[in-house]
């Protein structure tokens, strides 16, 4: 049976993402026969990235 390739990652290939989270709100609500868990996330554009 034949392996997969599996990709290599090198730190010179990784960008900076052109958008950062500085906030992030998690809301639980637990209850006895389900949990529900609200996700809030402030995203905004960096400056100076380029795509």
């Amino acid at each position: 049976m034949k392996q997969p390739t599996i990709p290599t990652y090198r730190l010179e290939d990784y960008q900076p993402t052109p958008y950062a989270i500085p906030k992030t709100q998690l809301d639980f609500c637990l209850e006895p026969t389900k949990t529900r868990v609200t996700a809030t996330l402030l995203i905004e554009p960096r400056e100076n990235i380029k795509n």
